[in-house]
């Protein structure tokens, strides 16, 4: 469709179109397009997310709304990995709803399989290098949130992924408690799901609580603690 690519290509020079209300639709279409044209996407990747700190408010402005948008898609995820890894190297210690938007990103992905946990140079790794505790804790608020709102049974294998990912977490916060007291206390909400195996679960909020010193069991509360 080259008329198509002619009216997307005059829009995304800066010279022609400098709109951030124009360039946010690029960033609510973006799935959408790479459907239609993974290729043309890949090729202008460099045009709808500019690198340069000029035009850092056109990016944003297109990657925060797909963000708040869209959930996380095998084939979307895959052409935006590298958008992904820059949107980490972003993240500083003041977080918003933004960056609460990217680790949901990140821990769907990694639930569905996309982002495997031991690999030292993954995103996975990448996020939770720069994440700071509380943005950390909002991971395991987002797992625990929604898995007690899913009223069909879970998958074993997501649940396992998660159980992996807490055990991962868990030897971590061992090493520096005082660093990662908002992630422990976020155990509450996995616990509270009531989708885990009961001897697991209790085992690990007394894990939790050891670090902690104290672990809600209400999304509410939790919220309060830790936002």
């Amino acid at each position: 469709m080259p008329e198509v690519r002619k009216v997307l290509a005059f829009h995304l020079n800066t010279k022609n179109d400098p709109s951030l209300a124009v360039r946010s639709i690029y960033g609510h279409q973006l799935p959408h397009l790479i459907v239609m044209d993974q290729n043309w996407v890949k090729q202008n990747l460099s045009r709808i997310f500019p690198p340069n700190e000029n035009d850092r408010s056109l990016c944003l402005a297109a990657w925060n709304t797909y963000l708040r948008g869209w959930g996380v898609y095998k084939n979307v995820f895959s052409a935006l990995y590298n958008e992904y890894e820059k949107a980490i190297d972003r993240l500083s210690n003041e977080i918003d709803e933004n960056d609460q938007r990217l680790a949901e990103h990140m821990i769907r992905a990694y639930a569905f399989g996309y982002l495997p946990l031991e690999d030292g140079h993954g995103l996975l790794q990448r996020f939770y290098a720069k994440a700071t505790d509380r943005l950390c804790a909002h991971v395991l608020w987002q797992i625990g949130y929604s898995l007690h709102e899913t009223k069909e049974q879970v998958h074993p294998i997501i649940l396992e992924r998660f159980q992996a990912l807490w055990n991962q977490r868990l030897s971590i916060a061992r090493s520096n408690p005082e660093a990662h007291i908002k992630e422990m206390v976020a155990f509450g909400n996995l616990f509270y799901s009531e989708k885990f195996d009961d001897a697991w679960a209790l085992t690990e909020l007394k894990n939790a609580l050891e670090i902690s010193n104290g672990v809600s069991r209400h999304f509410s509360l939790y919220s309060d603690l830790v936002h």
